[in-house]
């Protein structure tokens, strides 16, 4: 798998019909720990599947 992460995520979704996209978003210092990651955050608001992000 090569390209953008969340793209892989989201078009791996969509072709298996998944109803929910559950994602682990950790940050690795103070400030990151109140924002999500990059891929996180990208798939929160990219996918039109239903995503809950776990911290």
């Amino acid at each position: 798998m090569f390209g953008s992460e969340a793209k892989e995520v989201i078009d791996f979704s969509q072709k298996g019909k998944f109803d929910l996209i559950i994602i682990g978003a950790r940050g690795r210092d103070m400030i990151k720990q109140m924002l999500l990651g990059s891929v996180s955050n990208t798939i929160v608001h990219s996918s039109k599947i239903h995503v809950t992000a776990i911290k």
